[in-house]
């Protein structure tokens, strides 16, 4: 069997170039597993660090894939399977070995880096507006500096955050990432120490949410600093002078954002930004606030609200047997997924039962057993009678 998977894998690379499906491709095929004709029987990984590398995501993916699909995972390198419990341990003992791995390269990327800062090379990222690097160090590119000059001076001495955008974006000068200049990017540049001379690192940490993937963003109190005259563009009395009439700006409480029907339906034909509303107009939204785009055409709100209200009648018309089949699915598929997550409850109680019974058999774990097995063949029943094609 072993040498089967073996050959199916060398086969999937020699085809794929690939060693594993990322998470991602996978979902939509496991996650509808209960709910649609299964779509596969085994999932062949190579490794357990190629399935996932943190503890809670591993084990997130054992019980989905053990006790609500009853799909079997198969390591091959380690010749380890779900479905054997024997190997249950050992998966998760090679899941710490994994995670301290990857704890092993953050750490040592982390004092990599830091080693590079404190040699005073650029330690890489996105190159602040106003320098370049040249054998991994910062230089100032004096064109670009020049910039960075008038913007400091010219906001010091009056000028707003808005109007410097526009002057800016209408000179053609784009950021270090080729965009239009925006509020934001240059609130970002005022308040950036290294125009002054003064280089940071590691003022911010990311940290992953085991629970949403995504990564949050942490002042981090022991970052690293270091002077260095030679890359200050502005001096350090014009930086305090910005930063301070920068603090002052009152910021207050966010206004609500106001979103209109046709938000995001009708988009500019030149930019491709979206139409944002003005009283009773609409406009091409760069060109209202970055003035990135030359399209200064104004629609009237009412006559474009009203056409495309006269668009969506003819087309709920001509498809309204598709939009009623569609709608009438929806419900269903919302009813299935409420069955689903109760069947799930179930059967974990019904296991956490079983092993209740196994140290102290009693008749109440067993009448409890007994009615927990009952109501789980009714929504198994009730699954089936729906024709979604629930696998047990």
């Amino acid at each position: 069997m072993v040498s089967e998977i073996r050959s199916l894998m060398s086969l999937f690379r020699s085809v794929s170039g690939m060693f594993f499906f990322p998470l991602i491709c996978l979902s939509p095929f496991y996650t509808n597993s209960g709910t649609v004709p299964r779509t596969f029987d085994i999932l062949l990984v190579e490794h357990t660090s190629r399935l996932a590398r943190d503890g809670y995501e591993l084990r997130r993916l054992l019980n989905e894939f053990r006790f609500r699909y009853g799909i079997p995972i198969v390591f091959v390198s380690q010749n380890l399977r779900t479905d054997r419990e024997q190997d249950i341990t050992a998966i998760k003992l090679f899941n710490i070995v994994d995670e301290q791995y990857v704890e092993g390269i953050r750490i040592a990327t982390k004092r990599g880096l830091e080693g590079i800062f404190r040699q005073g090379k650029w330690t890489g990222g996105t190159i602040p507006f106003g320098y370049t690097t040249e054998n991994g160090y910062l230089r100032v590119k004096e064109d670009e500096a020049e910039i960075v000059r008038w913007i400091f001076e010219e906001y010091a001495f009056g000028k707003g955050l808005k109007t410097l955008c526009r002057e800016l974006n209408n000179k053609g000068i784009r950021t270090k990432k080729g965009n239009p200049w925006s509020t934001a990017t240059l609130s970002s540049l005022i308040k950036n120490p290294i125009y002054k001379g003064v280089v940071i690192w590691g003022r911010r940490k990311f940290v992953k949410d085991p629970l949403t993937g995504r990564s949050r963003v942490y002042k981090n109190k022991e970052f690293l600093q270091r002077t260095e005259p030679e890359l200050a563009i502005v001096s350090e009395e014009l930086w305090e002078k910005c930063n301070k009439k920068l603090a002052e700006v009152p910021h207050g409480k966010p206004r609500a954002r106001r979103i209109h029907p046709l938000h995001g339906i009708v988009k500019c034909g030149v930019c491709g930004y979206h139409f944002t509303r003005e009283t009773n107009k609409l406009y091409c939204s760069s060109h209202r606030t970055r003035k990135s785009c030359a399209n200064d055409i104004s629609i009237d709100y009412t006559f474009m609200f009203r056409w495309v209200v006269a668009q969506l009648k003819k087309f709920i018309e001509m498809n309204r047997e598709a939009i009623t089949q569609s709608i009438e699915e929806i419900k269903r598929g919302k009813s299935t997924s409420a069955t689903e997550k109760e069947l799930y409850r179930l059967k974990s109680k019904l296991k956490n039962l079983y092993d209740l019974y196994s140290e102290d058999p009693n008749d109440i774990l067993k009448r409890q057993i007994n009615e927990v097995k009952q109501r789980i063949q009714t929504l198994e029943r009730d699954l089936l009678s729906m024709n979604v094609g629930y696998v047990r």
